[in-house]
Formats: C-alpha cells, sequence, structure tokens
C-alpha cells in the first residue's frame, strides 16, 4: 500500500506534464486550423515606407509566393525584430528560390521613431507597412507576438509559424518553396 502512495507525487507530476502538453498542442492545432489556406486581403491603400522614403507602392499580386511578417514591436524593438537574423534568411531564400519570394514586413509601433532608427542602424532595406491596425482588424489577427505566414499567389496561406524561431518550420518554408521552385 506504501508503494502506491510514494507514487501518487510522480504520477500527478506526469499527469499535469501531458495535460499541458496537450493542451498547447490542441491550441497550436486550432492556431493552424484557423490560418491555414486562409485567404488574407490587402487593402488598396496600404502603404510601405523604405529607409526615411516617403511612401512607397508595393506590387505584391504578381509574386510566387509572399512571406507576410507581422512585427510585435510593443516590447524592446531591437529584440523583437531580430533584423540581422531576418536578413540572412532572407539571402538564404532568395538564393534558393531565385528571388521569387516577395517579404513583407508590417508593424505597428509604439515609437515610430525608434523604430526608424533601428531599420536605419541595422540597415534594413526591405520596405515595411506601418499598420494602423487597419490591415490586422480586416484579416481578424492577433496583435500580440510576432507571426509569420507564407502566402501562395492567390494570398492564400500555405505555412504558419516563425522561421526563425523554429528549424522545422524554416525547413518547411524551404520545401515548400523548393517544390514550387522544381515545378517551373
Amino acid at each position: 500500500m506504501l508503494k502506491h502512495i510514494s507514487n501518487i507525487p510522480a504520477i500527478l507530476a506526469i499527469t499535469i506534464t501531458l495535460y499541458t502538453f496537450y493542451s498547447c498542442e490542441s491550441s497550436t492545432e486550432k492556431y493552424l486550423r484557423q490560418w491555414l489556406h486562409k485567404t488574407i486581403v490587402f487593402p488598396a491603400d496600404l502603404a510601405f515606407y523604405q529607409g526615411n522614403a516617403d511612401s512607397i507602392q508595393i506590387n505584391h499580386q504578381d509574386s510566387t509566393y509572399k512571406m507576410l511578417v507581422l512585427l510585435d514591436t510593443v516590447a524592446c524593438i531591437s529584440c523583437q525584430l531580430r533584423l540581422d537574423d531576418w536578413k540572412r534568411l532572407m539571402t538564404d531564400l532568395d538564393t534558393m528560390t531565385h528571388k521569387r519570394v516577395q517579404y513583407l514586413f508590417m508593424a505597428q509601433p509604439y515609437s515610430k521613431k525608434l523604430f526608424q532608427e533601428e531599420l536605419e542602424e541595422e540597415d534594413f532595406t526591405v520596405p515595411i507597412c506601418l499598420d494602423d491596425t487597419k490591415f490586422r482588424q480586416m484579416n481578424h489577427m492577433p496583435y500580440n507576438g510576432t507571426h509569420v505566414f507564407l502566402l501562395n499567389q492567390a494570398n492564400q496561406v500555405v505555412c504558419v509559424g516563425n522561421p526563425l524561431l523554429h528549424k522545422e518550420i524554416r525547413n518547411l518554408y524551404i520545401n515548400i518553396l523548393n517544390l514550387k521552385n522544381h515545378e517551373n
């Protein structure tokens, strides 16, 4: 009888761990179901900025693939942006896909001045849309955290996840893009 009682903490710990794991997994699955194959709507008047230039128009309709990156800039800007990591990833993907991916970065910075300074300091020249929440509202997108979506030419989500944080997601993006590359 005492043997079984001494195992209760271990059984309780395993039960809590499994419950936590499956709870997280189900929220991840729910997130994937919510976004996978969803068509993203882009307002016609989205303004992108590159460096200190005035707004520029980006034609994203002709791109075979688009990587939509919703940046979280609420906390430490340089910590959240990881601009060096994005530059390396974009260089790698451009090499592999012969520049078939268009990068659409969107941010809602709490300080446009600090945000601009960070972009200049890191020499980040990819156009960025400073979203006034219109885009996120139209698409019912989350406001917290960085979210990354790979879109096809019809703006349908074909992959979800941040390739900077998860090697498996990065490999999945590469496999999807390479598959399309071999088809053409």
